[in-house]
């Protein structure tokens, strides 16, 4: 039992303390420690170990061997620093494994869209029938594995793998900090050469670096955290299509996770600072080098109306293949592309609204209004028998009328919308709720119009009650900032003609 108190108590002040190459530890206690041959080596005075020895260490067995040794032949291959070695080889496995982000985003934005209940309210009238369709619609997906459409089994790959390669990389660096790997001591940057020191020593509460030693924590920190700002989902625009339930759940569960990991930082942020530093070259590396790619290529969207049809019971399995290879086109960005394959679905199915739906947003998404409105009164009126796709069309109507300048007709365009969640109301529909989120929409950009071009503030003001009504979150969103913005103007006019009258009365004194 004392042995093995001894054996703790000799590995923890090795592991948290660097021992100088002449302590003199018998070779007994090393013995004990490492075993024969394993292990962290120590280096007496005839042997010193640095980068001028020109020795490599030689490990012990230890996974992060392999990687280790792969990135000193690289270090001593190209001649650089250590440190530009460590980010190099965090950039170069960063931008190998960004095949497999695209195909996880990919297959994300497929089934993401494709699980929306766009048509499941419409075309399904109790829950029953709308759970047997979302079944149906996820064994589809599954099945719809090609070259051309990821399958949906690399949403949980991708994640899997890259985690797996970055903490490999962290554990291999982080081993050759911790064992003193041979040039490390001298292989930092100018303001940190020594690679095995941290930037706090929590031990002795000491800075071994300086101030400059925080340098990497703070850009590491910082990464992070702009990581973590990606992942949130981003403000909903009132002029874009309506939420589905399944939306606002994902959007909700997103919100939750980037709170949880933003708390999450505080502790790695105390074990970053007491991390040695080569490690946190390589990780913030490819922290740095992932956001960049993101920017350049970022994540595509698929039509939620062109992957909803994909598995729509009365679209013909030769539509269904032409509106997955389309699906394809927008998920790689070539929305263009996309364009003539959905008006050979059209040609297939000229009064579908899928189609028509689909059409009708791609255009949108390249600005292309004309077109967008044409599609969209299109699917207006083949939709006469399916309220809520119908909505969905009037919806976008208003928002193409409003980018052409057709305001009034905008108008009336978006208050049928609001009109038929009324009529849903009115005989009692079960799915009454569904039509709520596109209500809302069109409120709010009835009251945009109404404030905007018609200067009318109260009839805005009108508009947003009703919507507030139907969704909380719009009156301190839109209602009370325009409350305050009109009361304000009130009383500053109020106060202009308070000084004109005072101003006219001194006048006619003086006169």
């Amino acid at each position: 039992m004392k042995r093995a108190f001894f054996t703790r108590v000799v590995v923890t002040a090795i592991d948290n303390q660097r021992i100088p190459g002449d302590i003199g530890v018998p070779a007994a206690v090393q013995s004990l420690v490492f075993g024969h041959g394993g292990g962290r080596s120590f280096h007496s005075s005839a042997a010193p170990n640095n980068s001028s020895s020109g020795e490599h260490y030689d490990g012990g067995g230890s996974i992060a061997e392999p990687m280790a040794h792969a990135l000193d032949t690289i270090h001593s291959f190209t001649g650089l620093p250590w440190w530009v070695t460590l980010m190099s080889g965090g950039a170069a496995l960063r931008m190998a494994m960004f095949p497999l982000s695209r195909k996880a985003q990919q297959a994300t934005a497929h089934v993401v869209s494709a699980m929306r209940d766009d048509t499941l309210s419409a075309s399904s009238s109790s829950p029953g029938e709308r759970m047997a369709l979302m079944r149906q619609k996820a064994q589809a997906i599954m099945a719809a594995a090609s070259p051309n459409q990821p399958s949906p089994l690399w949403m949980v790959a991708s994640p899997v793998i890259q985690a797996s390669v970055l903490v490999y990389g962290l554990y291999s660096v982080r081993y050759m900090a911790r064992r003193e790997w041979p040039g490390f001591d001298v292989g930092g940057p100018p303001w940190a050469t020594d690679l095995t020191l941290p930037a706090i020593d929590w031990m002795t509460t000491t800075t071994p670096l300086g101030v400059t030693g925080i340098v990497m924590p703070a850009l590491l920190m910082l990464g992070l955290h702009a990581s973590l700002w990606r992942i949130q989902p981003p403000d909903v625009d009132p002029s874009a299509p309506p939420l589905s339930d399944g939306e606002q759940i994902r959007r909700w569960v997103l919100s939750k996770l980037g709170l949880a990991l933003e708390i999450l930082t505080i502790p790695v942020l105390f074990g970053v600072l007491a991390a040695p530093q080569a490690p946190l070259y390589y990780w913030t590396t490819s922290i740095y080098t992932s956001l960049a790619l993101q920017h350049v290529w970022p994540p595509q969207q698929t039509s939620v109306a062109m992957s909803s049809a994909q598995y729509d019971r009365d679209v013909s399995p030769e539509a269904k293949a032409l509106l997955k290879k389309a699906a394809s086109y927008v998920a790689d960005g070539s929305p263009k592309e996309a364009l003539p394959v959905l008006r050979q679905v059209m040609l297939l199915h000229p009064n579908h609204p899928s189609p028509l739906l689909a059409l009708a947003q791609v255009s949108a998404s390249q600005q292309d209004w004309r077109m967008a409105k044409e599609y969209y009164q299109k699917a207006v009126n083949v939709t006469e028998h399916r309220p809520i796709l119908q909505q969905k069309a009037l919806f976008g109507l208003g928002i193409a009328l409003t980018k052409l300048g057709e305001v009034d007709a905008a108008l009336i365009e978006l208050q049928h919308a609001v009109s038929l969640r009324s009529a849903a109301m009115e005989r009692r529909d079960a799915n009454s709720k569904a039509f709520e989120p596109i209500a809302v929409r069109a409120l709010v950009s009835m009251a945009t119009l109404h404030h905007s071009h018609h200067h009318d503030t109260d009839k805005a003001i009108d508009l947003l009650t009703q919507a507030s009504q139907l969704d909380p979150r719009i009156r301190d969103t839109f209602l009370e900032p325009l409350r305050r913005g009109r009361d304000q103007g009130e009383e500053e006019e109020e106060a202009d003609a308070g000084k004109e009258s005072s101003s006219s009365s001194s006048s006619s004194k003086n006169t």
